[in-house]
């Protein structure tokens, strides 16, 4: 596994915590950006990840999809996804995906 960049994007996504006094604070859930290459995607399958992107899905790595930027002539697909780290991201993706980057937000 190659190491994760920083670069900063986005808005955080935030999860709860708790400190030893049992008083909630807010964790900034780390983001993640990846590309496939040469990955072409279909109108049906554009749908499918537009709908679990809107419901706020996370999978069993605790990652969740946050935006998905294609290219409409197959040339590859970035994902901007949540997660816990660099390797819930390669899991989520089974593996397939090039460079993993961890990004932050400018704003």
């Amino acid at each position: 596994m190659g190491s994760a960049c920083t670069l900063r994007l986005v808005s955080p996504a935030v999860i709860a915590d708790t400190d030893r006094a049992s008083h909630p604070r807010k964790v900034l859930m780390p983001k993640f950006i990846d590309f496939h290459p040469g990955y072409q995607i279909s109108p049906e399958r554009i749908a499918q990840f537009r709908q679990q992107t809107l419901d706020r899905n996370t999978d069993q790595f605790g990652v969740r999809q946050l935006e998905l930027f294609y290219s409409p002539d197959g040339r590859g697909v970035y994902c901007l996804l949540d997660g816990p780290d660099e390797e819930a991201v390669r899991n989520h993706h089974n593996g397939n995906c090039n460079e993993v980057m961890r990004v932050e937000s400018l704003l």
